[in-house]
């Protein structure tokens, strides 16, 4: 018993010792068991990212069991905010493990990104053309900056801020001025030139 202990102790800590690993702390049931198959358990998870799944390994310990005390279990879990369930195979008992728990997640990094924003408020912009609307009903124009003489194709904060669906996308920064969360509407920002080499003239989108 001891030395299987050791050997899944030793994969653990290599397990947490890995990028962004999660860590599991919680209440197992053996399936099929009676109450002595209730146990707490540590388990090492592949990831620590919310909503992702993960593959996990741990220890169980079972106090109300006469034998068979300890369980080693593998299997895979779903992670969501500061928790997870598993659901494993118990070698030490041979039974199928269930087990709930929390884990100390992070939010996905690339869910989190800061938003793609640029200046988009038709005060400061000049020579503004207006070029095609697209099927979502958002509006492109080509125009340059107040203060730049690059031709750009994007979108008009006040178009924005009339229609339901992308109005959040737009953001009031200092001067009372606005800028557009470009990754909101699933687009980016793109120069003229770009515009005109991208086939039959489509919008680049993210």
């Amino acid at each position: 018993m001891i030395k299987p202990l050791i050997f899944i102790s030793l994969m653990l800590t290599c397990g947490l010792a890995q990028a962004d690993p999660g860590a599991f702390f919680g209440i197992t049931y053996d399936i099929g068991s009676s109450l002595s198959g209730v146990g707490v358990s540590i388990k090492a998870l592949s990831t620590n990212e919310e909503d992702k799944a993960a593959v996990d390994l741990g220890i169980s310990y079972f106090p109300l069991a006469n034998e068979d005390k300890f369980g080693v279990d593998l299997g895979v879990g779903y992670l969501f905010q500061n928790g997870a369930v598993t659901l494993g195979w118990d070698f030490l008992n041979s039974k199928p493990q269930l087990g709930v728990g929390y884990v100390n997640t992070q939010e996905d990094e690339e869910a989190v990104s800061t938003p793609t924003t640029e200046v988009s408020d038709q005060r400061l912009k000049r020579d503004i053309v207006y070029l095609k609307t697209l099927k979502n009903g958002i509006k492109l124009y080509s125009f340059k900056y107040s203060w730049s003489n690059e031709i750009y194709v994007g979108v008009m904060a006040q178009d924005l801020l009339l229609m339901s669906s992308y109005k959040d996308a737009v953001v009031l920064m200092e001067g009372n001025y606005y800028t557009v969360d470009y990754r909101a509407l699933g687009l980016k920002m793109i120069t003229l030139n770009e515009w005109r080499q991208s086939h039959e003239n489509i919008y680049c989108s993210l």
